[in-house]
């Protein structure tokens, strides 16, 4: 007895060197990084109060109060009251990090206010590249319950709950599978004013979900030199759809990246009750009265070789900059590097 008692001693102080020493380390090292990487004359500084790891015996629970991480070139700043990150002492990289029930988000035209009940996100990497010194993302999640915004411009919206995961493809090392969704999303009511001027359409739209692939131009490794950032290269649309009442949208289609960040490529779109999206753009005046006619008329025809009279079929193009929704010049495409 003596023995197994001794023995389960000689563990537990073993086990607590190795916390007390990685504890240390962790807490040291943060505190380098951030002194010397991000500091207030740096393009993205990161300000804290206190910077603390604890845990013991099984965790190791860094936490940072009052927090702030500021873009000076972009004019954006993200503060909370703290930010926490978790690690189980015997699995170091798999992290948990949880965010305050208030945050606050400033853009350089606006400030937001962010309430939510949970938001909690999980992060994975490849054990073999610790050793590597390098942190490469093998998949992560994110979810979020009961998400508030308001803006100091008069809006706000909301958001019943939400997710985002990602994951490293298996057999393609550059390519990332990315799912999100959100239900029950609160539309502003200076959008709805605009777009559904007659209050024809709920005040909530019911959910947007996402399944896509996406391939950069390199891994994605916290630990990368500055400007070595993955540039996004090739996005694959399994599955956009999006439910608002009984109007469904859905797309899906294969889009490249050009090398100043506009999409080339296509994607198809299918929406069901297209009568309700034409009358909701007629009610916001996006129709020429003198043209509406012609152009129910010609979306009739669409319907008919879609293959019924509420659904219609038609290409989405991405070429030089601009977008065409079949041979129709709809504006310019958006910038995605």
């Amino acid at each position: 007895m003596r023995k197994l008692i001794s023995l389960i001693l000689f563990l537990f102080l073993l086990w607590g060197g190795y916390w007390f020493v990685g504890s240390t380390a962790l807490e040291t090292g943060l505190k380098d990084y951030l002194s010397k990487e991000h500091t207030a004359s740096d393009p993205i500084p990161i300000a804290y109060s206190d910077l603390s790891v604890r845990g013991f015996p099984n965790r190791f629970d860094t936490r940072l109060s009052d927090v702030s991480v500021t873009d000076t070139r972009a004019g954006v700043r993200w503060s909370a009251p703290f930010f926490q990150i978790h690690a189980l002492s015997y699995k170091p990289y798999h992290i948990i990090a949880a965010l305050p029930h208030s945050q606050t988000l400033q853009l350089p035209d606006q400030t937001l206010q962010i309430t939510s009940d949970e938001i909690k996100g999980s992060v994975v990497f490849l054990a073999g590249s610790l050793l590597e010194k390098a942190l490469e993302i093998d998949h992560s999640s994110i979810v979020i319950r009961k998400l508030g915004l308001v803006s100091n411009m008069g809006w706000d919206t909301a958001i019943e709950d939400g997710s985002i995961a990602t994951r490293r493809t298996p057999t393609q090392p550059l390519h990332y599978d990315l799912a999100a969704s959100a239900n029950v999303i609160a539309l502003p009511a200076s959008l709805r004013a605009v777009i559904d001027p007659k209050q024809q359409q709920p005040a909530t739209l019911s959910r947007v979900s996402l399944d896509s692939t996406l391939r950069f131009t390199q891994t994605w490794n916290l630990l990368a030199p500055r400007g070595e950032t993955p540039r996004l290269s090739e996005i694959t649309v399994n599955r956009l759809s999006i439910l608002w009442g009984d109007v469904v949208m859905q797309a899906s289609g294969e889009l490249q990246i050009d090398r100043h960040g506009y999409p080339e490529g296509r994607l198809d779109l299918v929406a069901t009750n297209w009568q309700q999206i034409y009358q909701l753009a007629e009610n916001a005046n996006a129709v020429d009265p003198d043209f509406a006619q012609t152009i129910h008329n010609g979306l009739k025809v669409l319907a008919g070789l879609s293959g019924g009279e509420n659904v219609i079929e038609a290409p989405l193009s991405f070429k030089d900059g601009q977008m065409l929704l079949g041979p129709w010049p709809i504006g310019p495409a958006p910038r995605l590097n």
